[in-house]
């Protein structure tokens, strides 16, 4: 077990800068998920702490020791890749136990560790097939199998779920944090499913063009995200943004957007009077969009004209697209909502959830009550 840590860490090609000044603090025993569109940067960041890529500038600890110069098999760590990267002509059993035998570990030894490791998959009964011989959702299990029995400091995965089919996804991701809560060792987790990131991870690491975003629990970056990317990113469905302009309005303010105003939250009034006259972003998300008149009582809300455009039933909820003015709003509400194309009704937006950004910076300005 071990911490991992990066400084400053650079990586370029041919002049493309693909991870610009990493610095990232990842505690013993964390699970910590790196998420981003592609292009972001995240699996180069884990392939430079698996010793696959190199390091331009800066410096990567794996505990206390920089590993810059450690070669890969030295690290004390294991990966799981995208692809199963199973030996076809072997079967489970010696892919399993392939890397100790290259350790010339003893072969008892190696039978107790993959046989324990086959126990906690839950693949004892493969252990003599054939990759060819199993499901997707087996080979991953090997795959994961295969870094267990390597004992390692850290646990690198690098989209270990996108060769899944989506039930498998669902069972799988949690089958990997039972994984992570039983054997107590760091994980560092790559993926560009913000889903799998809110649900398996203790913090998320957010990547955009290389530049780490922000750093928090799921519910901190869902909560109080720090710029419109995040904001953006986490959440599903994604955020409604909308431009508008901060206009006086007795003694508030309100968000004036093309078509309908919002009174701005009142607990944000000081940070939004220096942009009365300005544009700023405003964003809500989709559950704390109503439809009016079956809204919470105990929440303050702004009203707004709209034309059901479409709807899609999920059986538990109602994801309702919606046109305020020409632009296209989404909202989520319960399965007993009585809505249909080309009908006109009023929303309700929950004016303390409003989320507020800085057009220029794209950062917050403050953030909405929890």
């Amino acid at each position: 077990m071990a911490s991992v840590r990066f400084e400053e860490v650079t990586r370029r090609y041919d002049g493309v800068v693909a991870v610009d000044e990493l610095s990232l603090q990842i505690e013993d025993q964390e699970f910590l998920v790196l998420v981003g569109p592609s292009g972001s940067g995240k699996s180069t960041s884990l392939r430079m702490l698996a010793g696959l890529e190199e390091v331009n500038s800066g410096r990567i600890y794996i505990g206390d020791r920089v590993v810059n110069n450690v070669a890969a098999k030295d690290r004390d760590i294991a990966m799981v890749f995208q692809s199963y990267a199973l030996y076809p002509h072997m079967s489970v059993y010696d892919n399993m136990a392939f890397g100790l035998k290259l350790r010339k570990m003893k072969p008892d030894e190696i039978r107790r560790r993959v046989e324990e490791a086959a126990h906690i998959l839950g693949i004892e009964d493969l252990l003599k097939r054939k990759p060819r011989q199993l499901s997707g959702g087996q080979r991953q299990r090997v795959a994961l199998g295969r870094a267990i029995v390597r004992d390692p400091a850290v646990f690198l995965l690098d989209e270990p779920l996108s060769n899944l089919d989506a039930k498998l996804r669902v069972q799988t991701r949690a089958e990997i944090s039972k994984l992570h809560q039983r054997l107590g060792t760091t994980f560092v987790y790559v993926t560009h499913d913000q889903t799998e990131a809110m649900t398996m991870a203790t913090r998320i690491a957010v990547l955009n063009h290389g530049k780490l975003q922000q750093v928090g629990t799921p519910q901190e970056l869902y909560d109080a995200p720090r710029n419109v990317f995040v904001a953006g990113f986490i959440g599903s469905p994604a955020i409604n943004f909308f431009d508008a302009t901060v206009k006086p309005d007795g003694e508030g303010l309100v968000l004036q957007h093309a078509g309908f105003a919002v009174p701005a939250p009142a607990d944000r009034l000081p940070q939004l009077r220096e942009y009365a006259g300005k544009r700023v972003i405003f964003g809500v998300r989709p559950e704390d969009i109503h439809v009016a008149g079956a809204e919470p009582e105990s929440i303050a809300t702004a009203k707004v004209d709209a034309t059901v455009d479409v709807v899609e039933l999920m059986g538990n909820e109602i994801l309702m697209y919606v046109l305020v003015g020409e632009k296209s709003v989404l909202a989520r509400v319960g399965p007993r909502t009585q809505v249909r194309p080309g009908q006109s009704i009023g929303l309700a937006f929950d004016v303390g959830r409003l989320y507020l950004f800085d057009p220029e910076t794209e950062l917050a300005i403050g953030q909405p009550r929890v």
